[in-house]
């Protein structure tokens, strides 16, 4: 068990600094608590949250500046880190739910870190994602949309319960509104899924949810022999692939009018493919695009650290009426 506290021993006050929060460690068979600080880390505030990542802690809540910083306690070299995640970045925020699922950091609603009683209602998840241009990853944050869920999403609260089970996140309680009353609800959320892309592309499209991402292995292909529509199904959709694979088709269609919310690409290889986006964004994140046309109508396309050879990039306008 681990605990974050305003409070040093007294040896070490003076060089953690007062204004460090002080890292403790509980060894249940010993029944003794550990000193852990390292030599650095987060400013003390209230309101952060903390959870297990992958053997490290991370820390993510609001500074006694008003913003919101992400700390990284790595136990085996007993040392902080000061994370930062690319891309928007959730609003400052303190008392807000935090969760962790396969690797990655669920950060949910939350009081704003400058007005009492004034609450956030969005979802965001940050992880790790590795890039075909670099060697290294780095953490990227995204802002998932509760707007298209299925259902009836949590208003925004602060100091709610909230934890995981079976890759789904299950939210209780908290406090919301100007007089901070106490809620007695119970809501679930089907978390992101990272499926693996199989040959039969189509078929999985079928089950995807609006935020799921397929993953395609390293050296790995998918080859779809025809063109598609994305969201010919009950779902929302958004699709997102990620891994270090290639994948090619005829032409692939997202329509707003569909339900189609977008397509999003990050860190793969996109090849002899035509793109038509209607009214719904195109993200291009550390991949590499080729010999495709892209058109993009009543929307956006972002590229950050991508390549792009022998491409065509079509902006259509709707003229007004």
């Amino acid at each position: 068990m681990y605990l974050l506290t305003p409070t040093h021993p007294p040896e070490y006050s003076a060089l953690a600094g007062e204004e460090r929060a002080a890292l403790w460690s509980y060894d249940v068979a010993a029944n003794s608590w550990n000193y852990l600080n390292g030599s650095s880390g987060p400013i003390w505030s209230e309101g952060f949250c903390m959870v297990k990542v992958e053997g490290n802690l991370w820390v993510y809540g609001s500074s006694s500046s008003g913003t919101t910083e992400l700390w990284v306690f790595m136990p085996e070299q007993s040392a902080w880190q000061r994370g930062e995640g690319a891309g928007a970045s959730p609003p400052a925020r303190k008392k807000h739910g935090c969760l962790a699922v396969g690797g990655r950091l669920f950060v949910f609603s939350g009081e704003h870190a400058a007005e009492s009683l004034l609450y956030h209602d969005d979802l965001w998840m940050l992880e790790a994602v590795a890039g075909l241009l670099r060697p290294s990853t780095e953490l990227v944050w995204t802002k998932l949309p509760t707007d298209a869920l299925l259902g009836t999403a949590p208003t925004g609260r602060q100091a709610m319960g909230m934890a995981a089970l079976a890759g789904n996140a299950y939210i209780f309680g908290g406090y919301r509104e100007s007089t901070a009353a106490p809620v007695n609800e119970f809501h679930s959320v089907i978390l992101p899924r990272i499926l693996p892309a199989p040959q039969n592309f189509r078929k999985l499209l079928s089950s995807l949810y609006d935020w799921d991402t397929l993953e395609i292995p390293r050296g790995a292909s998918v080859e779809v022999p025809t063109g598609f529509f994305l969201c010919y199904y009950s779902n929302p959709c958004h699709l997102r692939v990620s891994g270090y694979g290639t994948i090619s088709s005829p032409e692939i269609h997202c329509r707003a009018l569909d339900g189609c919310t977008g397509m999003e690409l990050q860190s793969v290889h996109l090849t002899r493919t035509d793109l038509f986006l209607e009214g719904a964004p195109l993200s291009l994140f550390n991949s590499t695009v080729s010999s495709s046309g892209i058109s993009v109508s009543e929307s956006h396309m972002e590229v950050r650290s991508s390549v792009m050879l022998n491409c065509k990039v079509t902006p259509i306008r709707t003229a007004e009426t």
